[in-house]
């Protein structure tokens, strides 16, 4: 009983200390001239890989993982840069998914770290993803971003690694 309360009260110390998550409105960034012309569906294609490497050679894909396609606009980088920092990026007139429904598009990594977008509308694109195991009980990892461009009805590859680190 007496370590249950001393691991409580440590907790909650910590808890103390650990900095403050935000809730942050960024409606006043989002435009819909710029992302009009990815509401369209197109015939181009977005393919990739998704993996960190560790500090001793072994290789993490993003197996299972979410994988997220926005525009590449102002707005969707200050969105991913919001997440990244651990705080909460909210639009107070919907979610990306309702305002721009044919551009923000959500897939998962299979089981090599693969990913596959198709129908997309010609543009720059920007591919998010993350990347995490645990060694013991902490865990490493990190969200990747990279960019890649469609022109025309062409497939486009983009590698999400160690470079790509937000």
């Amino acid at each position: 009983m007496r370590l249950r309360l001393i691991t409580l009260i440590a907790a909650l110390s910590l808890a103390a200390c650990a900095p403050q998550q935000q809730t942050i409105d960024i409606s006043r960034y989002f435009s819909v001239t710029e992302v009009a012309p990815f509401n369209v569906r197109g015939r181009g294609t977005i393919t990739g890989q998704g993996f960190l490497r560790q500090s001793g050679g072994g290789v993490v894909t993003c197996a299972g993982d979410v994988v997220y396609l926005a525009p590449d606009t102002p707005f969707t980088r200050r969105f991913f840069l919001i997440v990244a920092e651990g705080n909460f990026p909210i639009l107070a007139n919907g979610r990306p998914s309702q305002l721009y429904p044919n551009a923000f598009r959500i897939s998962k990594c299979d089981a090599q770290g693969n990913f596959r977008f198709s129908d997309l509308a010609p543009g720059k694109w920007v591919v998010v993803t993350s990347v995490y195991w645990l060694v013991g009980n902490r865990q490493q990892g990190d969200l990747l971003l990279g960019d890649t461009e469609i022109i025309g009805d062409e497939t486009a590859q983009v590698l999400l690694s160690d470079r790509n680190r937000i």
